[in-house]
């Protein structure tokens, strides 16, 4: 069950791009819209999909390999978290997404601490021993320190973008 979870943790960007995307393929398919004429629903599947990675990739989703990537990850996940606060805190049309919002960045935060946590725990079990053993316990500290931080950033870009986009979707095609 461990290397399942690290393995998990280390490819959540897929990982959370694919449910989504499936997600969001049997919602188009299996919900009740009547707006949209069954011709539309293909192009809106096929659209969708593509939009789906694009946002995904766009709002802090680009994988990175490096502590800089992973800081300017972290800078626009909160730059869209606060620019979906501005827009929705007026009683406007779009206020119904505020509660879902905050909902989503409170969940995103725990599961991201969690991976995060798990990831330093069970390091040894993501990189291999070759590398455990050419290197000293200090740069394995700082190596461990970086990669933890990479997980945290990651998952909660991911976890942000799957609740972000499927409660968009969802309040979109009710």
């Amino acid at each position: 069950m461990k290397t399942l979870l690290s393995w998990l943790i280390a490819n959540i960007e897929v990982f959370t791009t694919v449910v989504l995307i499936i997600v969001f393929e049997a919602y188009i398919f299996t919900a009740d819209i009547t707006t949209i004429s069954s011709d539309d629903k293909w192009m809106l599947a096929v659209g969708g999909a593509m939009g789906v990675v694009a946002v995904k990739a766009i709002v802090g989703g680009v994988p990175t390999k490096n502590t800089i990537g992973d800081v300017v990850n972290l800078g626009v996940v909160v730059v869209a978290y606060v620019l979906i606060w501005v827009i929705t805190s007026d009683e406007g049309e779009y206020h119904a997404f505020y509660a879902p919002s905050i909902t989503v960045l409170c969940v995103s935060l725990v599961v991201a601490a969690v991976a995060a946590v798990f990831t330093f725990i069970n390091f040894d079990e993501v990189v291999s021993r070759r590398m455990l053993y050419i290197n000293s316990n200090a740069s394995l500290f700082g190596i461990a320190a970086m990669y933890t931080f990479n997980r945290f950033v990651a998952t909660l870009s991911s976890v942000s973008n799957f609740g972000l986009i499927l409660a968009l979707t969802v309040m979109v095609f009710k």
